[in-house]
């Protein structure tokens, strides 16, 4: 379900910034690391003035990713085809920072996003596959020292959808593969990303019908005003004072409340 412009302006009211009360037994700890493309980038900017990077986490990090991690723009835009996809690199890229000191912890979390680049890049049937595949891997187990079988990636994982494109605004619309670049095909993707994350027991944030109703003017065909996030990045900061739990989280709606300013339910 699309979210309508008079809910995005209740997100917006609702999310005008208030730093969160903390009590005096609260303790920064862990990290908060974003995974994803310029939209990543952008978002990490955004929040590292807000308590969730200053307060709650010891600091926050990103990634910048198309298909794989981005040396240069020119390098990977030459690897952005699906006639050398290499699946166990981009999956090998998340797992490298899974593997990292800081996220080997409890408190930690991966915002992980693999958005807009792929449904330009990769057909569908490569892309659930590597969803997965992925999952797979993030499930991973291992026997700890107690005889106790546990998570092999103890940081937090929260999925995050990709935002709604506005193609008009590109400046470049007849490249070969620009034409897969299309709002339904990424809707597609996001869905079917975001649904199988959350059959699969992660916690997931939907952005995009928050994106898809904004009102306002976008910078070009897929980035928005940091405000649009702004419910989002509060929402984050709940959740993490909430010992990264769910915030009126409960066993009997959990499958139907996916963490995040839009509801949606898994899909089966």
């Amino acid at each position: 379900m699309l979210a309508s412009s008079t809910q995005f302006c209740s997100y917006m009211k609702q999310a005008s910034y208030t730093p969160p009360e903390l009590n005096n037994s609260y303790r920064q700890r862990g990290l908060l690391w974003i995974y994803g493309d310029s939209l990543a980038v952008r978002l990490v900017q955004s929040v590292e003035s807000r308590s969730l990077c200053k307060r709650l986490y010891w600091g926050c990090r990103n990634s910048y990713n198309w298909i794989y991690p981005v040396a240069s723009e020119k390098l990977s835009k030459e690897q952005d085809d699906d006639l050398d996809f290499r699946p166990e690199e981009v999956i090998e890229t998340i797992v490298s920072v899974l593997r990292r000191p800081g996220m080997q912890r409890e408190e930690s979390v991966l915002l992980l996003n693999l958005g807009l680049h792929f449904p330009i890049s990769v057909n569908f049937r490569t892309f659930q596959k590597l969803i997965g595949d992925l999952i797979g891997v993030l499930k991973e187990t291992v026997v700890d020292s107690h005889g106790l079988r546990v998570p092999r990636y103890k940081a937090k994982i929260i999925w995050k959808s990709s935002s709604a494109i506005h193609k008009e605004k590109a400046e470049v619309k007849n490249k070969t593969n620009w034409r897969f670049f299309t709002t339904q095909r990424v809707h597609l993707f996001s869905t079917y990303a975001m649904s199988a994350m959350c059959q699969a027991g992660f916690d997931v944030i939907d952005v995009y019908p928050l994106t898809d109703s904004y009102p306002g003017d976008t910078y070009d065909e897929v980035h928005y005003p940091d405000k649009v996030f702004d419910a989002m990045e509060t929402m984050l900061e709940k959740y993490k004072v909430h010992y990264n739990k769910r915030v009126l989280d409960n066993t009997k709606k959990s499958r139907m409340q996916p963490l995040g300013p839009v509801q949606t339910p898994c899909f089966t």
